[in-house]
């Protein structure tokens, strides 16, 4: 049977090969700001399934299904091609307990009630438009058992010493406000990362934990080859999206991505994104 390929809502061309490149720089990037794939206090039950949501090419979910292999781990995408190098890469690395599925998640999940012990869900603000958030913490609700959680991490726009990197961000936070794919209310800030405890808490889970930390994208960091590769292919990719909501023009996002790349590769670029964890609990059940 052919697998149903859903329409995608991202604001960047997930067909793109460049952007499952990013995507894998920013999830090897990601992981390691926060300091592993989960914090100390929570560890996976054997038994234990867990659902990635908007998975992309599938970098988190196999680091998980490696790391416990007695867990299973089920990733999901809108994204055909993802899902299949996601697919792919499992296959090749031999990893058993963790499958892929084609997946929108601003429709009704396609999975039974109490289904997962967690859900985790990463940088939605690409998927997901402020009248999504309620329906999809709804339908994660659901699918998770008694006792069990999701866990949703956002960041926002980083603080920069490089006017390009921060005319480039004040430019995408306006176009994901005028596009309404934002919570900001004063053209610079995203405003989900404020937002999250609130979703949570409207959707039925209580507040377990906050996790929140920074990603230092500067040159003397420790990991600024991996952000710098990020932020030249995002800053790139990003652009058509600009342009569509008449922010600016082709020429003017040449010079400025130009400019952008001179400050990446000075020995005084400096660059924090700040992030934050939150972690609803479904409550347990009944006796």
């Amino acid at each position: 049977m052919t697998e149903k390929r859903p329409t995608s809502r991202y604001v960047i061309d997930i067909e793109d090969g460049s952007e499952t490149a990013r995507l894998l720089t920013q999830e090897l990037y990601l992981t390691r700001s926060m300091g592993g794939l989960f914090p100390p206090s929570y560890t996976p039950r054997p038994g234990s399934r867990i659902l990635d949501a908007a998975c992309g090419p599938g970098g988190w979910a196999l680091d998980v299904a490696f790391a416990f292999p007695d867990i299973e781990v089920v990733g999901v995408d809108i994204n055909a091609v993802m899902i299949d190098y996601a697919r792919a890469r499992a296959g090749v690395h031999h990893v058993p307990n963790v499958h892929f599925e084609i997946m929108d998640i601003t429709q009704p999940l396609d999975f039974s009630a109490e289904t997962f012990d967690l859900v985790n869900a990463r940088f939605l603000i690409g998927v997901l438009s402020p009248e999504n958030w309620p329906s999809f913490l709804r339908e994660c609700y659901r699918v998770i058992q008694p006792g069990g959680h999701v866990r949703l991490t956002e960041a926002d726009n980083p603080v920069s010493n490089s006017a390009a990197m921060q005319e480039m961000s004040k430019l995408i936070a306006t176009a994901l406000y005028k596009a309404g794919r934002s919570f900001g209310a004063d053209g610079y800030h995203i405003g989900l990362i404020t937002m999250l405890p609130l979703l949570l808490n409207n959707a039925g889970f209580s507040l377990a934990e906050q996790e929140g930390g920074i990603h230092d994208g500067s040159t003397h960091a420790e990991m600024f080859e991996l952000a710098r590769q990020d932020s030249a292919l995002f800053y790139k990719m990003i652009q058509p999206f600009l342009i569509k909501m008449g922010l600016t023009s082709q020429a003017d996002l040449d010079r400025l991505y130009d400019d952008l790349l001179r400050d990446l590769d000075g020995p005084w670029f400096s660059s924090l994104t700040f992030w934050l964890s939150a972690w609803g609990k479904k409550p347990d059940a009944e006796h």
